[in-house]
């Protein structure tokens, strides 16, 4: 990676004018997956002066800036307090402190990332993305839709709802990228479950979902049931890191221990 110019953007405004300017300019924030690309910058918009790096937590959302750190995300009590823990437990398997202390939400988020633990437990969560300027998308349209923003993303903002999550990893070791990961909140409305590293971006199980509708308590053949729907409609393939058949085996042994785990069992 190669820059030849650093703009300190000391608003938005600013900042989007210089990324419609050049398709060579690039936004600048923890810059921590920026440096896996092989790519020459015209100009790296730094935003680090927008504001854009605190979690506001209300009654009914958590609006969380685009700037926040991993590190900080997962220590906010607001965070700790959403599903149970569960969006903690999963920041904490990302990489090491180091890493977290520099990496931020945004940047974990907008580049739609195949391996990404993140993206898989929020995309268990009613997630709203906030774009400058005026653009909002849900995180499942932007990771799936048709529709790309070309703003910049400012805000996460997690809508605070009651239930219970739980999140699992499929990895060589704690430092390594994800063979498989999988999520599962249980709310009021029923359960929404969602796989990554499949090997690509994280995806919800809708079928598994619907299946679960409405069932208050599960019996042994509703789980089987619903990790072989997951697998027949769920796209599962191959890679470096692990075989489909062997996606397949670990995504319906972790559905099984997450829908346990999420109904107290």
């Amino acid at each position: 990676m190669k820059i030849e110019r650093l703009l300190r953007a000391d608003t938005l405004e600013e900042a989007y004018e210089a990324l419609q300017a050049d398709k060579a300019n690039t936004l600048l924030g923890g810059g921590v997956w920026l440096k896996q690309l092989n790519r020459k910058i015209s100009t790296a918009v730094d935003i680090t002066r927008l504001g854009l790096d605190t979690i506001e937590a209300g009654e009914d959302v958590i609006d969380v800036g685009a700037m926040v750190t991993l590190r900080d995300f997962e220590t906010h009590p607001a965070i700790a307090g959403l599903g149970n823990g569960f969006l903690v437990d999963c920041t904490q398997r990302i990489m090491s402190v180091a890493l977290r202390n520099v990496a931020t939400v945004g940047g974990s988020v907008i580049g739609r990332f195949g391996f990404s633990d993140f993206l898989t437990a929020l995309s268990v969560l009613d997630v709203t993305l906030v774009f400058y300027p005026l653009k909002k998308l849900s995180l499942e349209a932007f990771l799936h839709g048709r529709e790309k923003p070309t703003g910049i993303l400012t805000n996460i903002v997690i809508r605070n709802e009651t239930g219970t999550g739980c999140f699992k990893k499929n990895a060589n070791t704690l430092l390594d990228f994800a063979r498989l990961n999988l999520a599962v909140f249980r709310h009021r409305g029923g359960y929404r479950i969602a796989v990554g590293a499949r090997p690509g971006v994280a995806k919800r199980a809708h079928e598994s979902m619907a299946y679960l509708q409405g069932r208050e308590s599960l019996e042994k053949e509703d789980v089987d049931e619903a990790a072989t729907r997951l697998v027949s409609h769920v796209k599962l393939g191959s890679n470096n890191r692990a075989s489909a058949d062997y996606r397949k085996t670990v995504a319906q042994s972790y559905l099984k221990r997450a829908l346990q785990e999420v109904n107290g069992r």
